[in-house]
């Protein structure tokens, strides 16, 4: 499976002539120069159907969602997908997030506060503690650079421009951009199979078998990637990954990642503003949740006590595999056997049948013995078929 990339462009550090504000500028200067920059992804792979309450009409909803924390020296973000994408494709999210408070705290799983301002385009957000710190940034057509599919390579090259003039210093620590990418089919992302262990479930399910992967350089576009480098791009560094998969309730997940897999219902309702206008969920989703998440163990000493501490470690790429077996009627295999069963049932109507004009022709004297050719043949029959499935198996 191609794999996902993420990309980067630092902004340039201005010389202290040009700064308007120049005490502003070594502040951010020297927080800029002690912050690591490294990127925390949040990606919600929506499987589901939805619906639109105006029109009653039902459609399937494939998209993924990515909220990506960055580091306040950002210039531009480069997203690449291997898919194709237009431009109508592409959704901002923090608009949605930002007149929905309830559902922001949902999205963050954090008690979260919100100040803004009308004549801005980001939201300033944070907790109790303020250990989470950033700014809700909105995107519009004015921060899309560009937005190439190359049908060569298969990719979609997604540019977003950071057009923030001046961040606030101390203000906040990071930079939140969420997004939507709408997508035709889960095909880029996973194989489709038959049920195979099941003749019958076959018939009425499928599977999918999904590897996703961020920024797994085997399996990134060679020319694509040395292009964005040889640009001044940098490819990210990561130190949490989470990654949800949105999908029907009754759905089977087989997690065939070591990473640890957590379920929970969808809050339906609270969903429906996330969505759009007139859009909610059709029917009960729930959400599988998986995270990366490297900790070191880092001993200090603590007032003459030796205290461990954890410290998140960055890596440098995600891949995560998991199969689904999901509802899919196939019409034409359930026409098959169905007349399958009628034509077996015709046979053993017409067996019988010749079986007793048999017994009419046989005494008393000899019924067991034909009882008893009859019973060695059907045996040997059945043990024939078993051999042979399990040579095929």
């Amino acid at each position: 499976m191609k794999s996902i990339g993420l990309f980067w462009m630092p902004l340039e550090q201005k010389d202290e002539n040009t700064c308007p504000h120049k005490e502003e500028c070594e502040i951010i200067k020297q927080d800029v120069a002690k912050k690591e920059d490294e990127f925390e992804i949040h990606v919600n792979f929506w499987n589901t159907e939805i619906n639109d309450v105006v029109s009653h009409k039902r459609k399937h909803l494939y998209a993924l969602d990515f909220g990506v924390v960055c580091p306040l020296n950002l210039k531009e973000l480069v997203l690449l997908i291997p898919a194709k994408v237009e431009k109508d494709q592409f959704v901002d999210l923090v608009s949605r997030l930002a007149s929905d408070r309830e559902l922001m705290c949902t999205v963050f799983n954090e008690n979260l506060t919100i100040a803004s301002k009308p004549t801005k385009s980001y939201h300033l957000i944070k907790n109790e503690d303020e250990s989470l710190l950033f700014l809700l940034y909105e995107l519009s057509n004015e921060n899309i650079v560009d937005i190439n599919y190359s049908r060569d390579n298969g990719y979609t090259v997604i540019k977003i421009a950071n057009n923030l003039e001046t961040i606030p210093p101390k203000t906040a620590k990071n930079i939140y951009v969420r997004f939507r990418i709408l997508l035709n089919d889960v095909h880029a992302f996973s194989i489709q199979r038959n049920v195979s262990n099941d003749w019958f479930q076959s018939a009425f399910s499928s599977s999918y078998m999904f590897d996703f992967r961020l920024n797994d350089v085997r399996e990134l576009d060679k020319k694509v990637s040395e292009k964005l480098k040889h640009d001044h791009y940098e490819m990210a560094k990561l130190n949490k990954v989470h990654f949800f998969y949105m999908a029907d309730a009754d759905e089977v997940v087989e997690n065939g990642s070591s990473m640890k897999l957590d379920s929970r219902l969808l809050e339906t309702q609270r969903w429906h503003s996330y969505f759009g206008n007139n859009v909610q969920l059709n029917r009960e989703n729930l959400a599988h949740h998986w995270k990366k998440c490297i900790l070191k163990t880092v001993r200090k000493d603590d007032e003459g006590k030796q205290v461990d501490e954890y410290v998140r470690t960055p890596f440098d790429d995600f891949s995560l595999y998991f199969k689904v077996v999901y509802s899919h009627y196939k019409y034409r295999r359930v026409l098959i056997y169905s007349t399958i069963v009628f034509i077996l049932g015709f046979l053993a109507s017409s067996a019988v049948s010749f079986l007793q004009s048999l017994w009419n022709l046989t005494t008393d004297k000899y019924a067991w013995a034909f009882w008893l050719v009859i019973l060695i043949t059907v045996t040997l029959i059945f043990a024939l078929c078993l051999k042979f499935r399990c040579r095929t198996n």
